[in-house]
């Protein structure tokens, strides 16, 4: 009990400090984000936005948004492989698997 009473104290304090450090980035009121996930290769982030069938691509350094790219049917999970360097999103609807092409990966800059 006392250590998840100390776990409980340091996430508060962590919390209460890193809150300083927030941003948020804005999307359309219609793209109910879903699900995110992280390229360290180029350092990207994809938001899959569950009713407007798109997923959005984030510049890490900036928080700014890139581009966002028609995807399937809801889409509702994503993954980067980096072996690969692809990102996959699973699709609610269909049911399917988008892959979005090296160029939107890669090529945004």
């Amino acid at each position: 009990m006392r250590l998840s009473g100390v776990l409980l104290a340091v996430s508060c304090l962590l919390s209460a400090v890193s809150a300083q450090w927030l941003a948020t980035i804005h999307l359309p009121d219609s793209s109910a984000p879903r699900a995110l996930c992280y390229n360290p290769q180029n350092n990207k982030i994809y938001c899959a936005n569950r009713y407007s069938d798109t997923v959005t691509v984030i510049d890490g350094a900036t928080n700014g948004v890139l581009r966002t790219i028609d995807v399937g049917d809801v889409p509702i999970a994503l993954c980067h492989n980096p072996a690969q360097n692809r990102v996959y999103m699973a699709n609610r609807e269909g049911p399917s698997i988008s892959v979005l092409p090296d160029s939107m990966v890669t090529g945004i800059e």
